[in-house]
């Protein structure tokens, strides 16, 4: 089948019927160890096309419905299903708590949709215990509880337009309240055409993960790029890998799968927690694409890993480093695949008045694999690679609107046919955020919001989120690097952090640090939580010359994330400057 820029990924799941039918399309592994579940490209196409059918005869053609389950070949067929029946759906994480539960109700009122779609076991756990009015509002119907049996005629089904939304992914919220990026049949085949040609796939490719499956990176690269490709994808929960991060690796080995990653955490997750004594029978040699995205991604994670884990048959030439946003459906820039990620070390001093210098030459292969030390007072970057296929990349000054030259730091801008169509029903930030113009430019670019700048060589080189860059007396400072050096400055801090400064307009910058989960802060002695903080500042000030104005020690798991796991430093700050509330008076 000819693969043109009108076909939609319903299509090419179809084609795979005719061509791939009895190939495994998913399998998935669940929480309990229990035996794998596989569902072959027809099956997958079946039961898809009967949770549509369903659907159309409830009269939801052209509506919005919520779809909320757990990661899992559920969520995949009710996903497939919305698509093939023209409806628009947006994938929302479980609520767990109350926070993701207002959350979950605050999308469902932008969305203007009442019905949700999900298991039967969310189903009766929402009957058992929902008590809002809002809640009882919702339309809750349970996928996998519909009598199978034949498919509908293909004639009840619409035809889709390229053009037309797909789905609506909600933004995680890091910088502000979740926002509806509307994606396009069309967006999602460009994007995977730039994965495709980026990572180097072809039919031998082998996916295997983790990630969550209503984020991202999790639907786009997992689920819907191993579809458009017509291979296998080896899946399992977040959880099974935050439990036991072996199983991720165990995952690799045992499926050889060529293609897996995550956000850069991930890779420090396995070389932190995995003992030596549970690898020694795994075989990553088979492991050719690691891609590394969604966070920062450090120099020194790479080596660790690489240095850990080589002896497995990882090679360093794997690790894939890239950049995406939801905007953009998800991927931006990429290296090329085997080959060894550049990175640039740089002068900290001038980086931070702004001036990208460098201090070395590129680092080589031998420090990637933890065999060059590298210079304290230098600041470690990694590229994130280029943009391919007939996309451009503008670095912009944010205030002038004017193109940056070379190794400049601005707000990186894009032009793509990945590009969303904007923000559901917000048409002043889709005009502001879709629809930037640079100047001397005809193009119409998206605001990405993220900091960065290009070298000689074209390649990508992410600094920041705009919105959350430190300024103090006109030195800029990128809150992730001065959160990596706090949680590292005494033993009893946890790994999270959050550095802001409040926008006042003064210089005050405050700093919020997670302890151990062992160690409280009512539990420590008074002049043991003051050399806490004072390991804090003078480590600050030893490696970035600032001084933190406040510094709060938090318990455990206390800085709100979003749900993809990034820091929310403004929701941080504003928790802490919130005045508590004032008591009813005693009558």
């Amino acid at each position: 089948m000819e693969r043109n820029q009108e076909e939609t990924i319903v299509d090419v799941c179809q084609q795979h019927v005719y061509t791939r039918a009895d190939e495994i399309a998913y399998t998935f592994l669940d929480d309990q160890e229990a035996a794998a579940q596989s569902v072959t490209f027809t099956q997958l196409w079946k039961r898809a096309e009967i949770i549509a059918a369903h659907l159309l005869n409830r009269g939801l053609q052209g509506q919005r419905v919520l779809l909320v389950y757990t990661s899992g070949l559920d969520f995949i067929l009710a996903f497939i299903a919305c698509l093939r029946a023209g409806i628009i759906a947006a994938p929302v994480s479980p609520p767990l708590d109350q926070r993701q539960q207002t959350r979950l109700l605050g999308i469902a009122e932008n969305f203007r949709s009442t019905t949700v779609l999900t298991t039967q076991e969310w189903c009766n756990a929402w009957s058992a215990n929902a008590k809002s009015s809002t809640d009882r509002s919702l339309t809750y119907i349970s996928t996998n509880s519909l009598p199978s049996g034949q498919s509908a005629p293909a004639n009840i089904f619409p035809a889709l337009c390229a053009a037309a939304p797909a789905f609506v992914q909600y933004t995680s919220g890091s910088t502000g309240n979740p926002k509806g990026v509307m994606v396009s049949h069309r967006n999602i085949m460009h994007n995977q055409r730039l994965i495709k040609t980026a990572f180097g796939h072809d039919e031998t490719t082998v996916f295997a993960g983790w990630l969550p499956l209503f984020h991202d990176m999790g639907l786009i690269g997992n689920v819907l790029h191993p579809l458009f490709l017509g291979i296998q994808s080896v899946l399992m929960t977040p959880m099974r890998f935050l439990s036991n991060p072996v199983s991720w690796l165990k995952l690799i080995s045992d499926y050889r799968a060529t293609t897996s990653g995550g956000p850069n955490f991930a890779y420090d997750y396995c070389v932190s927690k995995i003992k030596p004594e549970s690898i020694a029978d795994l075989d990553l040699s088979c492991w050719r694409v690691a891609f590394n995205g969604a966070e920062p991604v450090r120099a020194q994670t790479m080596q660790k890993f690489a240095a850990r884990f080589g002896q497995l048959g990882f090679a360093a030439s794997a690790f894939y480093p890239c950049y995406g946003l939801a905007e953009a459906t998800l991927f931006v820039t990429g290296g090329e695949s085997d080959r060894i990620p550049t990175v640039v070390q740089l002068d900290h001093d001038r980086f931070v008045e702004g001036t990208v210098s460098r201090v070395a030459s590129p680092v080589s292969e031998k420090s990637v694999t933890g065999q060059q030390p590298v210079d304290r007072r230098s600041l470690s970057l990694v590229s994130c690679g280029q943009i391919w296929l007939d996309d451009g990349l503008g670095i912009v000054n944010p205030e002038s609107g004017s193109r940056c030259g070379i190794d400049e730091v601005g707000e990186i801008w894009l032009h793509s046919a990945s590009v969303a169509q904007g923000y559901w029903d917000n048409p002043e930030e889709t005009e502001k955020v879709f629809k930037a113009r640079i100047k001397g430019d005809s193009q119409v670019y998206l605001r990405t919001g993220d900091l960065g700048f290009v070298n000689a060589d074209n390649e990508l080189f992410v600094t920041g989120r705009l919105s959350d860059l430190i300024i103090v007396r006109g030195r800029n400072y990128y809150p992730q690097d001065i959160e990596l050096t706090a949680v590292a400055s005494h033993p009893s801090l946890g790994p999270t952090a959050a550095a802001v400064k409040h926008d006042s307009g003064n210089d005050k910058v405050y700093l919020f640090q997670e302890l151990r989960a062992n160690v409280l802060p009512t539990g420590l002695e008074r002049t043991e939580y003051i050399h806490i903080k004072n390991c804090i500042n003078e480590r600050v000030w030893q490696e970035h010359e600032l001084r933190i104005n406040e510094i709060h020690l938090l318990t455990a798991r206390s800085i709100p994330k979003t749900s993809s796991g990034k820091v929310r430093r403004k929701a941080c700050l504003e928790r802490h400057l919130k005045p508590p509330p004032i008591p009813a008076r005693m009558e």
